[in-house]
């Protein structure tokens, strides 16, 4: 085929089109920092890690007396770690090059190639959702009610989460187990249902934007039955735990050479969580989640189980209404061994995503096409094998994701 690179240009914009049409969770995260690691003209970027702030927090002082408070700021890192990509070959894309406008847009190799790349970044994305150590409803349920999906922004109200930019993201059968809850009454009652009925399509609810998609994590606890916290004084302060906002906590009777997994969230009895502006005692147990994935000695202890948030009795950070004790049991959220779906609530600016331009090849023909609105930087590049008389293109994305602050977000299921 002459001129088999041809239009390299149109064809990325039109990839990054598709792209960014096919993704859910990765647009729905915190994309301003791509900038700040510059390497915007093709080159290697100048940095491969930044610094990521989180706010302040201060308790106010009753009466005339001076208090001073220390400024304590806690930080996160955000390392561009994650390369992707997808290769063609001239074989199932030379007719794609010829295309324009829709016929291109339909086309079926370009459509499948950039959703196995959009599912790969929705899936890295979801998997840092699973930092967040908030779950309401029961475990093994779908949400099928308007009640059973309130409970998620409700949380993130207890939890003094801001009410702008709040996203849902749910699994197919929580999502149309929730329009089930608008279209099983009176269909055509109202221009809500009718969405919900004909066009799948979910208002906002309780200020949440709500999707879909097929590519959010499933949770399967490991092996360990509930525990007990091994001692007391268990407790650190923010300044100890402010940038990995969690810490480790000594554990026993998980069972011998029990297994405990990344992501799995659990209670310590008589431990309450309180009001993040107040310090008042709510009315829920504190949850946290486990942070690595663990494995109990032979005696079922585990010297040193890293979770989030780190277990905190006062001052502006308090996570706890009291400290933990020797012996406090410790409870699983869901059954040992078994798999649970996930859904999620939280605030945009928990995750953060950051993409950067991919570097200029040396040879062959390469394009960049870029999207403002995500930071996505897509560089297509075509090149040949003049031995085997071949003409290869391969699409590449660079990024790193990253939970920053799990402070802001829940997951659900339903009631």
């Amino acid at each position: 085929m002459a001129n088999a690179f041809k239009n390299t240009q149109k064809v990325a914009n039109r990839l990054l089109m598709i792209l960014k049409n096919q993704l859910v969770v990765a647009k729905l995260a915190d994309s301003r920092f791509s900038s700040d690691f510059g390497g915007n003209d093709g080159n290697v970027p100048i940095n491969d890690t930044i610094t990521i702030r989180r706010p302040p927090l201060f308790t106010v002082t009753d009466g005339a007396n001076f208090t001073a408070q220390d400024i304590v700021v806690g930080s996160t890192q955000l390392v561009i770690n994650k390369q992707k990509h997808v290769g063609m070959t001239l074989t199932d894309f030379e007719r794609v090059l010829a295309y324009d406008g829709d016929s291109f847009l339909k086309d079926s190799v370009a459509n499948a190639k950039m959703s196995a790349l959009s599912q790969q970044v929705d899936t890295d994305v979801g998997l840092e959702l699973l930092g967040f150590p908030g779950w309401v409803g029961t475990p093994a349920n779908d949400i099928t009610t308007i009640a059973g999906f309130n409970a998620m922004p409700q949380r993130l109200d207890n939890k003094a989460v801001p009410t702008s930019d709040r996203v849902a993201c749910l699994t197919p059968d929580s999502w149309w187990g929730l329009a089930g809850a608008f279209t099983g009454t009176v269909p055509y009652d109202n221009d809500i249902n009718k969405n919900a009925l004909m066009k799948a399509k979910l208002p906002m609810i309780g200020n949440v934007d709500t999707y879909m998609t097929q590519s959010l994590p499933t949770l399967t606890n490991g092996s360990a039955t509930n525990g007990a916290v091994n001692g007391a004084s268990q407790a650190v302060t923010y300044a100890t735990a402010k940038d990995t906002y969690g810490q480790n906590l000594a554990c026993d009777g998980f069972g011998a050479n029990a297994t405990i997994k990344k992501g799995q969230v659990f209670t310590i009895a008589n431990r309450y969580a309180v009001n993040p502006r107040t310090q008042a005692k709510l009315g829920y147990l504190q949850q946290f989640t486990v942070t690595a994935d663990t494995t109990a000695d032979g005696t079922g202890a585990v010297a040193a189980l890293p979770i989030t948030p780190p277990i905190i009795t006062s001052g502006a950070y308090q996570t706890v209404d009291s400290a933990v004790a020797d012996n406090d049991v410790i409870t699983w959220v869901g059954s040992a061994s078994t798999t649970y779906k996930q859904n999620f609530c939280y605030h945009k600016s928990a995750i953060a995503l950051a993409y950067v331009r991919p570097a200029k090849p040396s040879t062959g023909e390469y394009s960049y096409a870029e999207d403002p609105d995500t930071g996505i930087s897509l560089r297509l590049w075509a090149f040949s094998d003049g031995t085997a008389d071949t003409h290869s293109y391969r699409a590449d994305i660079i990024y790193g994701v990253k939970n920053i602050d799990p402070r802001l977000g829940v997951r659900g299921s339903g009631a």
